[in-house]
């Protein structure tokens, strides 16, 4: 039963260009990696990712004039993958896409990894815009904070920010079964999960770079349904 007094707001990422949150970490890593000399015009982005951030990888580079590499896993919609290659970006499909990243790097020293696990300028990104649009669009009155992580940076970043704003406002993460964030969190162990998570973008079977545990108070489990 809902308390009296209680107000759950949704904040509407979907209404992004490429329909996702992912579109901001994007356009800051894009546009930050041209600035510094990191990516040429006209350059080549290879991507991990579970569907989101490889459909807005794939948008801001046919923007920027960019080539772009995404790689995903098999659990990724028809949809995205569809958005994707619409795009003009070259997918690849594997089981470990994220260690497909490191390679195809590797084999081509002047892409640019995006490395949306472990590059700081995703849960920047956040940071810099998602929690401040929270913080302002819930006039400060915001006091909790809930939604569930994969690479754990816009988490990070909201969390970052509202707690700069309002020390007390309490960081949730909603962790699904099999993620391994819920068992870090609670033991500090990092055994790897006996079940996989079934929803893309939500849970990981290992620990990301971008997290930031000091800035979450409570990792709840929840199901895929």
């Amino acid at each position: 039963m809902m308390q009296i007094g209680i107000r759950v707001l949704g904040k509407a990422e979907f209404m992004n260009p490429g329909f996702s949150m992912k579109d901001r970490i994007v356009n800051h890593i894009l546009r930050s990696a041209l600035k510094d000399g990191t990516l040429e015009p006209g350059g080549t982005v290879v991507c991990a990712s579970s569907g989101n951030t490889g459909a807005s990888v794939a948008m801001l580079s046919a923007t920027l004039g960019l080539n772009a590499v995404i790689i995903t896993s098999p659990k990724c919609s028809k949809e995205k993958m569809s958005a994707i290659r619409a795009y003009g970006a070259t997918l690849h499909i594997e089981q470990d896409y994220m260690g497909a990243e490191i390679r195809l790097a590797k084999e081509n020293p002047n892409w640019l990894s995006f490395d949306q696990y472990n590059n700081r300028l995703n849960s920047e990104a956040h940071y810099l815009g998602t929690g401040t649009e929270v913080w302002e669009q819930t006039n400060g009155e915001v006091t909790h904070f809930v939604m569930s992580a994969s690479t754990g940076g816009t988490i990070s970043g909201v969390g970052k920010y509202l707690k700069k704003q309002k020390p007390e406002v309490n960081i949730i993460l909603a962790d699904p079964y099999g993620s391994i964030f819920h068992q870090y969190h609670n033991k500090g162990t990092i055994n790897k999960p006996k079940q996989k998570t079934e929803v893309e973008g939500a849970g990981k079977e290992e620990l990301t770079g971008v997290i930031d545990f000091q800035v979450i108070d409570d990792v709840v489990q929840v199901t895929d349904c």
